[in-house]
């Protein structure tokens, strides 16, 4: 008894002491400034014991110093049948570093992980959503989860996110199989950190860095800040043996261990798709039948069984049911072209905005989306297959211009998307005003969004009459009395075009100052955000997708009044891109005034920002430009 007694003194003093390291006055102060969250600390341990045997240990503190910071406290794992938490505990301290709440693994809330879309998922997750009353606190989050699958290696970011301080993350990687590992660091050069390669065991270390400040067109995250990614060169994924050498070894595996057999139709199907291009003029217009056929059939809905979150359902499956997944819509797209003799290549690659590509130095699993890739002369035809709407051989702004990787019969190939330049980005609008003596207007307003344009502007077809109606008086919010009276819009998906067709009345928009009227040039296509201004800018920055935009506005001057002045016309150009307007006046009490834009996608480094914030500011304070008309006596 006495000897169990002082055990738990000695247990007590070393959990107190422990807490006692966490009390918030003890973080350096350079460390707070401009942070919502401070990471105490981060050790990440991940032993790999075989193939299909690893344990992941995880002890992370996390002290939240105002409610913004809130978000980064991420108290939660994932499991499911290949994957099984052991342990999961999360202790909270006061600002003193005194336990004020402690919860074990049965008090967490355990949820599935279906998201939006996914009809079947068997992911889980135990969360815990603590509700402070008063800040700062500090979590300490503890778990050890033991994974059967070896192909998915925790990555290093000490960095966590923006507003977030760190005073020591540590990231220790033990391999006991006869697989080599590999890693790979990003954007390393700028930050102190710890480096030690046992070849059996390696460990990252790094201390006190700032957080980091989001700013107005910062590129992406992951583009920015330090990370680094580990695989093996041979894994075990849900029980299927891979091999990551190279990425031609990874594509083999992927097309013999994930893919094959699984794009066979019945003889049923093959029979409608042979009659449906029977008259077809040219293999691009097969192809083309084929991917509206698949358009028209079936939906998009998420099935994430088993190895389901790498390898496609069956395309028999797909065909019975008329639905599945990126992968599961994409193998059936695959197995249709294939009953005709059409050779196609399922694709990985990272979908979204940020334009993020596959890592052609690091075979590896990565890319979290699925469509096809149809060799077709000297070029491909892509087929993003899981829109019921989007034109063929069109990707959009979600997956254009990027690495993505290509599996053969022959291996894994990367092969980077279309660039869609400002050339192909268009917009053109042709409105005709019609200026009333009360201050209003009516318009036939006339529009061709193009390309990525399109892209953008496309939801409209998908809204009902009255939400569409709810749209437009956002975009235009400040015209006053703002009415759609009639709208039409219709699409050419071989041109890949939107064209809508609005008829406008507006009651209140010029200025009236005595007897005159002040009209503003630009109703529809105005620039109205000025870039934030910084004085002591730390990153660089984005533009977005290169597009060119030209408005023809023609407006009807009542008959009672003359143009009494005119704005000049304008010119600038920059490497940024170019604006120009030419106004005039033209026959029948009229005035002709153009407007091209064109701006050009890149990252530019910080000094150039400022360049930049004044050619929009200029550009902005042009779309404001006003003529005058003044009443006849």
């Amino acid at each position: 008894m006495i000897k169990r007694f002082l055990f738990l003194i000695v247990i007590g003093v070393q959990f107190s002491y422990g807490q006692e390291n966490y009390k918030v006055n003890l973080i350096p102060e350079e460390l707070k400034e401009g942070a919502n969250a401070i990471i105490r600390s981060h050790d990440t341990s991940v032993e790999i014991i075989a193939f299909d045997n690893m344990i992941i240990t995880q002890h992370r503190v996390i002290t939240v110093l105002n409610r913004f910071g809130d978000q980064h406290v991420n108290t939660y794992e994932h499991y499911d049948d290949s994957r099984r938490i052991q342990k999961l505990s999360v202790l909270v301290l006061d600002a003193k570093g005194n336990l004020i709440k402690k919860y074990k693994k049965s008090e967490f809330n355990d949820v599935s992980a279906v998201s939006n879309g996914q009809l079947y998922m068997d992911n889980r997750v135990k969360h815990l959503r603590y509700h402070p009353i008063s800040y700062p606190y500090t979590i300490i989050f503890q778990s050890t989860v033991k994974e059967k699958s070896t192909a998915f290696l925790n990555n290093w970011s000490p960095i966590e996110g923006y507003y977030v301080g760190l005073e020591r993350s540590t990231y220790k990687l033990v391999n006991r199989t006869n697989s080599k590992y590999k890693f790979k660091g990003y954007n390393l050069e700028n930050y102190d950190f710890k480096l030690d390669d046992k070849g059996s065991e390696l460990n990252f270390s790094a201390e006190n860095l700032k957080a980091v400040e989001r700013e107005n067109l910062s590129p992406d995250f992951s583009t920015m800040m330090p990370w680094v990614r580990f695989a093996l060169n041979d894994f075990e994924l849900k029980g299927v043996v891979g091999n990551g050498s190279s990425w031609k070894e990874f594509g083999l595996w992927q097309y013999n261990d994930l893919l094959a057999n699984r794009d066979v139709i019945d003889d049923f199907t093959k029979n409608k798709i042979t009659q449906l291009i029977a008259d077809a003029p040219s293999e691009k217009e097969k192809i083309k039948r084929i991917y509206n056929y698949v358009q028209n059939n079936t939906r998009y809905v998420g099935v994430q069984l088993g190895i389901g979150g790498w390898q496609p359902i069956e395309a028999k499956e797909v065909d019975r049911v008329k639905y599945g997944d990126c992968k599961g819509l994409t193998n059936y797209t695959k197995a249709l072209l294939k009953s005709q003799g059409i050779e196609a290549f399922y694709t990985l690659v990272f979908t979204g905005k940020s334009k993020k590509s596959i890592d052609s130095d690091f075979a590896s699993i990565q890319g979290n989306h699925a469509f096809l890739c149809v060799p077709h002369q000297d070029d491909y035809i892509w087929l993003e297959c899981t829109s019921q709407t989007i034109p063929f051989g069109f990707l959009g702004a979600s997956t254009d211009d990027r690495d993505v990787l290509v599996i053969t019969p022959e291996g894994g190939e990367i092969v980077h998307t279309p660039i869609y330049d400002e050339s192909f980005n268009t917009f053109d609008a042709d409105v005709n005003i019609i200026l009333n003596s009360s201050g209003g207007f009516i318009a036939n307003y006339n529009s061709t969004s193009k390309g990525v344009q399109y892209d953008q502007q496309s939801y409209k077809l998908r809204m009902q009459s009255g939400e569409l109606i709810e749209r437009y008086s956002a975009i235009w919010n400040y015209l006053n009395g703002f009415t759609i009276v009639n709208k039409e819009l219709t699409v050419d998906k071989d041109k890949v075009t939107l064209h809508e067709k609005l008829n406008i009345s507006v009651s209140s928009y010029v200025a009236k100052v005595g007897d005159k009227l002040l009209v503003p040039i630009n109703p529809f296509n105005r620039v109205t955000k000025v870039p934030i201004k910084y004085l002591d800018r730390k990153s660089p920055f984005e533009t977005d997708r290169s597009f060119s935009d030209t408005d023809s506005y023609e407006f009807q001057v009542p008959e009672e009044f003359t143009i009494a002045s005119l704005p000049e016309d304008y010119l600038i150009n920059s490497e940024f891109g170019s604006y120009k307007i030419t106004i005039k006046k033209i026959e029948g009490n009229k005035i002709k005034y153009i407007r091209e834009l064109t701006l050009k996608e890149g990252v530019f480094p910080k000094e150039k920002y400022k360049s930049y914030r004044d050619f929009i500011k200029k550009i902005a304070k042009k779309d404001k430009s006003k003529f005058i008309l003044t009443k006849q006596s």
